[in-house]
């Protein structure tokens, strides 16, 4: 009932709004110098200190950005036009929203900048709907969607909105950037690092919007051992903030008794046929579990049989999410050369260099007959260039259910 209240109070206000439309001069330069200057300012300030994957989500949101402002002024103009431009609140984050009275009223709007004050009521909502999802608040926010664009049904745009969800992660990143580095003496200090790690948090949201990512997507990483598919899963789900699901840890917490499988024949001990099914079975439950909480949802195993991909395909299609097969090749001497650095190594991963011919003989390559979406990476492609080519099919396939 909250949700649909303050649908209910933020329609009404932008109601009002519409009303009287306001005509702005020159906001397609405002709107390309405002996203622009996110872009810009957290290159400057930020980049060093990012992690790679943050790194990979800002060259993403990047390119992302460019293409939107090269598009040009048509958009914004139509928008303008068509009367979607208001005196709004500008700063429409939940901490704005109360409860007073049993009523919803919404505090302290820009009134200091009259620029930042007049735009798009899409502009204006999406603020509120990308904080919530900061605040892993989605299913409320999701609601507030829902009763909000069903009472004002003309001012949703799909396209916009998503790039105005993406506008304002960078602007919000950019805050937090700036406050961190102006109040932290030292740059290991707690005050910098906590606002750092949400800065992280916003530019993997906003890489969430830009790939479309909001839309439910198994994701299956299939793959010889050494193919580098583990590595790729991590990377991409600290960078979209995906539950990652991994047989290599799954196995081992199934059977703890067994200890490690660095010594089994392939096909034998942690690895025979009851305990790869057993595993699998695991996997598949924890993803339907998983998928119910979160969007983009990372399976990462070998994935050789072609029957548990399609498992995993029917699995998707049961939960309305996507299904993306991401097979990882690897060539003999590539391979060789991982596993031999492997073996010195402490992994959770069992792969040994005298099982890579018995894998390669029964692995069953993905194929585009099997039905899912498939993307073949190569191994030897940077893991930065892995990921974006991931994010690229992530947002081909968002009509895809």
């Amino acid at each position: 009932q909250l949700a649909k209240k303050t649908a209910e109070r933020i329609a009404s206000f932008h109601q009002e709004a519409l009303a009287k439309p306001q005509k702005p001069q020159g906001q397609w330069q405002t709107t390309q110098k405002l996203a622009l200057d996110n872009i810009r300012a957290l290159k400057r300030n930020g980049r060093p200190l990012f992690s790679a994957p943050a790194q990979t989500a800002l060259e993403y949101l990047s390119d992302y950005t460019n293409e939107f402002v090269e598009q040009g002024p048509s958009t914004i103009e139509r928008r303008i036009e068509q009367g979607f431009y208001i005196d709004g609140h500008g700063d429409l984050r939940s901490e704005h929203v109360v409860v007073h009275n049993g009523a919803i009223e919404v505090l302290d709007c820009l009134e200091f900048n009259d620029t930042l004050r007049t735009l798009d009521a899409l502009d204006d909502i999406a603020f509120l709907l990308m904080d919530l999802d900061y605040l892993r608040r989605s299913d409320f926010g999701a609601t507030v969607a829902q009763e909000y664009f069903a009472r004002l049904p003309a001012v949703f745009d799909q396209q916009l909105l998503r790039f105005y969800r993406v506008y304002r992660a960078l602007v919000r990143a950019k805050v937090t950037l700036f406050r961190a580095l102006q109040h932290a003496q030292h740059p290991a200090s707690s005050a910098y690092l906590g606002p750092l790690g949400d800065v992280e948090q916003l530019l993997g949201l906003a890489c969430r919007y830009a790939a479309n990512a909001q839309k439910p997507a198994l994701i299956v990483f299939a793959g010889l051992m050494g193919s580098g598919k583990s590595t790729l899963a991590a990377y991409l789900c600290t960078l979209l903030r995906a539950e990652h699901l991994q047989t290599d840890r799954l196995r081992k917490n199934l059977f703890p008794d067994h200890g490690s499988g660095r010594t089994d024949s392939y096909g034998q001990g942690l690895y025979g046929a009851d305990r790869i099914e057993a595993t699998y079975d695991a996997l598949f439950a924890a993803a339907r579990e998983q998928l119910a909480r979160h969007s983009i949802v990372v399976l990462d195993a070998s994935f050789a049989e072609r029957r548990h991909r399609v498992t995993a395909q029917t699995l998707a299609r049961e939960l309305n999410a996507r299904c993306i097969i991401v097979h990882c090749e690897i060539g003999r001497e590539e391979q060789a050369r991982r596993l031999s650095t492997r073996s010195t190594q402490e992994t959770v991963s069992d792969g040994r260099l005298e099982l890579a011919d018995a894998q390669r003989h029964s692995f069953v390559p993905p194929n585009q007959d099997e039905g899912a979406t498939l993307l073949v990476v190569e191994a030897g492609v940077s893991t930065e260039q892995q990921a974006l080519a991931v994010l690229e099919k992530l947002s081909e396939t968002a009509s895809i259910g």
